[in-house]
């Protein structure tokens, strides 16, 4: 009953979620999966709306700006394709700033131009095509497999020691950083080094944010 399965819960708090359930199962309980409801959609939409309110807002003015200076033909040089472009490139930017996956919401805009005929197939996959682009996922995959194996930590922590001073810290991280970008590309070098960077910052108890420019730059100078 009721009551016996609210007690057993009560008595044996330490017990694991698994023998909770099997316990439930046995007293003829059984989980049901969780149904999909349109209403639980609108509510988490509508609720989306107002808490990005002022964004929402600005963008739907901006794009009400794009549209009136399309008809009215506000710059000589300028399409209608030139209107969508900026419109797009605008709801690009409040997503992004909003954190959304920059890889969607470029891969998105990409497809919404080529269905709207704005550009063509060669331009929207061109970037595919370069050899750095290629290049540098290929190295993005190098790092995470040298980052999850441990072995950028275990080389890093020659120089990386302990440091109670920011400035001081930042000095034993950009050197080392700089030789090693100038032999690979910087892109990787700061995604390889971001994870090592915050736990090292934070094993220290200093703040990871002060090292996070300085890294950047460092693999720019290098």
């Amino acid at each position: 009953s009721e009551p016996e399965i609210a007690s057993y819960v009560a008595d044996r708090p330490e017990s694991s979620t698994d023998e909770r359930n099997e316990h439930l199962l046995q007293n003829g309980h059984h989980s049901e999966p969780a149904s999909f409801s349109w209403g639980e959609v609108v509510q988490s939409f509508l609720a989306w709306l107002l808490k990005h309110a002022f964004e929402v807002v600005l963008l739907a003015l901006f794009w009400s700006f794009c549209t009136v200076a399309s008809f009215a033909e506000a710059v000589d040089d300028f399409t209608w394709k030139s209107w969508f472009t900026i419109a797009l490139t605008g709801g690009g930017l409040v997503l992004l700033v909003n954190n959304c996956p920059p890889e969607l919401v470029m891969l998105a805009i990409t497809l919404i131009l080529r269905v709207f005929t704005v550009i063509t197939d060669d331009e929207a996959w061109s970037g595919f095509q370069s050899e750095g682009i290629l290049a540098i996922g290929v190295l993005f995959v190098v790092a995470k497999a040298l980052e999850e194996a441990g072995t950028i930590e275990a080389a890093v922590s020659s120089f990386l020691t302990k440091s109670e001073s920011t400035v001081y810290g930042t000095m034993k991280l950009c050197f080392p950083v700089v030789i090693v970008s100038s032999f690979v590309n910087d892109t990787p070098v700061v995604a390889m080094m971001i994870p090592v960077v915050t736990k090292w910052a934070t094993k220290n108890g200093l703040s990871a944010s002060k090292f996070l420019i300085p890294l950047s730059y460092s693999a720019m100078l290098g």
